[in-house]
């Protein structure tokens, strides 16, 4: 789900994984709504998933990386 700039929420999709989820398969899972506009990303939430947060960094060129206990 996303939320945009006027705060209404959108479905950016659906994928499924094999269980072997690693950066890879979020790289293409995070280019799919890149490619239809998605320009930005500024709040990410996951339970650190292997390969999620390179992925995001990857797709949008974040530059910090922020958990519960430090941003880099």
């Amino acid at each position: 789900m996303g939320v945009t700039v006027n705060g209404e929420r959108e479905i950016l999709g659906i994928w499924a994984g094999d269980g072997a989820e690693g950066a890879r398969f979020w790289l293409q899972v995070f280019s799919e709504p890149k490619n239809r506009g998605v320009k930005d990303v500024f709040i990410a939430v996951c339970d650190w998933l292997k390969g999620l947060p390179e992925a995001i960094t990857t797709t949008w060129q974040s530059e910090r990386w922020c958990s519960s206990a430090s941003c880099t």
